[in-house]
């Protein structure tokens, strides 16, 4: 699952950048929101480490399910799993 959500959200891009309507900015593999900022003290550019970013996601996933996640919510992540 975690892979093919990764895959969905930045074909596996550790620099992929998006910005959102909002104003918030997505980093790296799992498309890390900027909202969660506290999480790398800061360090927004911290979120191209795949480690890191790796480690964040699944502190975020942890929190609230898969449903922070656009290619979870909108199903997109259904093209990258394995059969």
């Amino acid at each position: 699952m975690a892979l093919a959500v990764a895959k969905a959200e930045s074909g596996l891009n550790t620099n992929a950048i998006h910005k959102n309507y909002n104003g918030t900015t997505d980093f790296g593999i799992f498309q890390v929101n900027s909202i969660h900022s506290q999480k790398v003290n800061g360090n927004l550019n911290s979120l191209f480490d795949p480690e890191t970013n790796i480690r964040i996601a699944k502190q975020i996933r942890d929190g609230s399910g898969w449903g922070a996640w656009v290619a979870y919510r909108n199903k997109k992540y259904l093209l990258y799993l394995e059969k």
